[in-house]
């Protein structure tokens, strides 16, 4: 994906269309989640799924404003 402001856009232009705005968010939000490593995610200090994952900040940032348009998602 190379941007998101309505709904996503991609590189390749024929996946634009491909998922509602709202349900896209609420599938990136919901990996997200489980790759920070918390009580939440699937890392070591929450269900120990995964190895830790080092989630970089500004997506942790991103990860946060998608969570707000998604308040009623049970996925965030």
């Amino acid at each position: 994906m190379i941007d998101f402001q309505t709904q996503p856009h991609f590189k390749n232009a024929k996946m634009d269309s491909w998922w509602q705005p709202d349900y896209f968010l609420s599938l990136v939000i919901g990996e997200i989640r489980r790759l920070n490593d918390d009580s939440f995610g699937y890392g070591p200090k929450g269900a120990n799924f995964i190895p830790h994952v080092e989630v970089p900040e500004t997506v942790l940032a991103s990860y946060h404003r998608c969570q707000k348009q998604l308040v009623d998602d049970v996925r965030g």
